[in-house]
């Protein structure tokens, strides 16, 4: 049989023709326009094309296509492993002292990468896009995000929110970035990084960073730690710990550093909100952190 395949997996059953093995080819090869709409002619698409649209396709979708020919299995069998999603435990990027000695690594396509790090070196919008776009073309999931050990002098707020929105990773962790200004870090990047499910900041500049009452109000993390002095306020986190009392936003574990008194922090906590303090002490500089839990009980009444 010489035919193309017909693919129509958004039709309903009771419009489904019977497909048996004696159809006449030339049937199959009138692909016009009084075919359904379900109906695509298969056959006068470029190879290159056809293996995007299968890549795309799931078993099921297969199952539920009216005939393929020889040379269309083929084609499946062939790329094959190019529509499963393959996983990555690991993928480092090293950035070395200047930009022409960057190479950017080679992303495997529709794949699953657990941890992506960028850093040791010099980070510049002209280094982040190409890997923002690598990241958005070949389908490319990240678990977790962590960028470490670099400079944000020469990086725009603007390309890395383009950057993280293709990347778009589950777990975001940002420790040791240095010659940072305000501009690198906009409301909207500050905003993406606290909505994200888990995210973590560590010696990262400007002091104090640029995460106030505002941008904390709308942090929707389930795990989070601020390892950093920021502008968020004693006001800022009853103002937070207040709107957990809906039980809607479940904390497993949230860490913040204040730069405040602890008296500060004496106010009544809804009952499924727990809130203690530890100090930890770092080159001989002793840091307070407040650490919370929340649950998601619907009901909670404020306990002194």
């Amino acid at each position: 049989m010489t035919s193309s395949l017909l693919l129509g997996p958004l039709m309903k059953e009771e419009q489904k023709p019977d497909c048996k093995s004696n159809v006449a080819s030339e049937e199959l090869n009138d692909l016009s326009l009084n075919q359904p709409k379900d109906y695509f002619p298969w056959n006068l698409l470029p190879k290159e094309l056809q293996v995007k649209v299968l890549r795309h396709l799931t078993r099921s979708d297969l199952d539920k296509c009216r005939v393929l020919n020889r040379e269309t299995f083929q084609l499946i069998r062939h790329h094959e492993k190019l529509m499963k999603r393959r996983i990555i435990e690991y993928l480092q990027i090293r950035i070395f002292e200047t930009e022409k000695s960057f190479r950017l690594g080679m992303f495997a396509r529709c794949s699953e990468v657990g941890i992506t790090h960028i850093g040791n070196g010099r980070l510049t919008d002209n280094i982040l896009w190409p890997i923002s776009s690598c990241l958005l073309n070949v389908n490319c999931r990240v678990q977790k995000l962590s960028i470490g050990d670099t400079s944000f002098a020469a990086i725009t707020s603007s390309i890395f929110l383009e950057f993280l929105r293709n990347a778009a990773p589950i777990h975001i962790d940002i420790c040791g970035i240095h010659d940072c200004s305000h501009d690198n870090f906009s409301p909207e990047v500050l905003e993406f990084i606290v909505t994200r499910p888990k995210f973590e900041l560590f010696y990262v500049q400007p002091l104090p960073f640029p995460i106030d009452d505002d941008i904390f109000a709308k942090l929707t993390a389930s795990e989070f730690t601020i390892g950093a002095t920021t502008r968020i306020t004693a006001d800022g986190i009853k103002s937070f710990v207040g709107g957990l009392a809906s039980g809607k936003h479940e904390v497993v574990r949230g860490e913040i550093r204040i730069p405040f008194s602890l008296g500060s922090l004496q106010f009544p906590t809804p009952s499924n909100v727990k809130m203690s303090v530890f100090t930890e002490e770092r080159n001989a500089v002793p840091y307070q952190y407040v650490v919370m839990t929340a649950t998601t009980r619907r009901t909670a009444k404020l306990k002194t």
